[in-house]
């Protein structure tokens, strides 16, 4: 199955020097688990609730979490550098938290939701900043 992938111009995920160091996490993967794809929430500026556009990309979700039983999913929020990064990581999780409660109302079984962070802002200059202001949703496969 394609997952829908963003530009080839855009990372999938930052590189931690180009984030504020105390808002990294480990890009690791629990053990037996190896990265399927990942998919981009888009969320407008200071705003953690689900908009239209972003449907598309949730529904996207919630379709291959039907067709693949097994596969698990991690969340990570984050936002552009505008404001405090006290704020910003309280933004990034609350976005986190939105698609939590989208997927989970549109059917997706909690325990399927391995992983939820809030990153806080991502200080790349490569990206403009409403790419910095998104959920990525890791497709997880199980090594089983």
């Amino acid at each position: 199955t394609a997952f829908p992938q963003a530009p080839a111009a855009v990372p999938v995920r930052p590189a931690p020097a180009q984030m504020r160091p105390t808002a990294t996490v480990p890009d690791r993967a629990a053990p037996g688990r190896t990265l399927a794809g990942v998919i981009h929430v888009p969320f407008g500026f200071d705003r953690a609730d689900v908009e239209v556009g972003a449907e598309a990309a949730l529904g996207t979700i919630v379709k291959e979490l039907r067709e693949h039983p097994t596969m698990t999913i991690d969340l990570e929020g984050t936002t552009d550098t505008v404001g405090s990064l006290d704020y910003n990581l309280r933004l990034s999780q609350r976005r986190v938290e939105a698609v939590t409660r989208w997927l989970t109302a549109k059917g997706v079984e909690r325990n399927r939701i391995v992983g939820t962070k809030g990153l806080g802002p991502v200080a790349s200059t490569s990206l403009k900043d409403d790419g910095k202001r998104r959920v990525m949703v890791k497709l997880m496969t199980s090594a089983e």
